[in-house]
């Protein structure tokens, strides 16, 4: 992996309109960012029609679209950043999907599901919980969104979180089992 604080410099320089900052920190995040869409869409539902490669695209588009340059603080923040991205871009591709199946004209497709360990969730059924969980625990909502929507692993997660490892591993079971409840409904673990 490039070292971070290349990463953070260009990502300052880009901050502050520097040419060339932006096409030189591309290939520098470009393979982290495409493992970690590979992570998520191992956890999609079979057939989905994003790729992995699609995935960085596409939120890398949005991250450089936006109409203000985000205030990059580091690495890390740079990551949960695009680990956002993707989450949004998996649910809208997922109400697209929905929107097509309501629609009598639309070929039949399954919606898309994300996999947390033992259960294919629908991906807008999460999100909805995600945003319930986030009302009263923001960091176990967090941690979710970036081992699920990033597919940042434990110890990713607990260095852009400033939290220890075996702390997000507690609180990733914890919100995995509220989840599965608010999703189902009942008792689940």
């Amino acid at each position: 992996m490039p070292d971070g604080g290349e990463i953070t410099r260009l990502l300052r320089a880009w901050c502050v309109g520097e040419p060339g900052a932006l096409e030189a920190l591309i290939p520098l995040v470009y393979e982290e960012l495409r493992r970690l869409a590979a992570m998520q869409m191992r956890t999609e539902h079979p057939g989905h029609t994003l790729s992995p490669t699609g995935l960085v695209h596409e939120s890398f588009l949005k991250l450089v679209a936006q109409k203000q340059t985000p205030d990059w603080q580091d690495r890390k923040h740079f990551f949960v950043v695009a680990a956002k991205a993707m989450r949004q871009l998996l649910l809208d591709h997922a109400r697209r999907k929905h929107a097509r199946k309501r629609d009598p004209g639309a070929s039949a497709e399954w919606a898309d599901h994300v996999q947390m360990p033992g259960a294919p969730w629908d991906v807008i059924d999460l999100d909805r919980a995600l945003d319930r969980l986030e009302q009263n625990e923001p960091r176990m909502a967090r941690a979710v969104e970036l081992r699920f929507f990033g597919g940042l692993n434990l110890d990713e997660i607990a260095e852009a979180m400033d939290v220890s490892a075996p702390t997000i591993s507690r609180e990733l079971r914890l919100a995995e089992a509220w989840l599965a409840r608010e999703i189902r409904g009942g008792p689940q673990v």
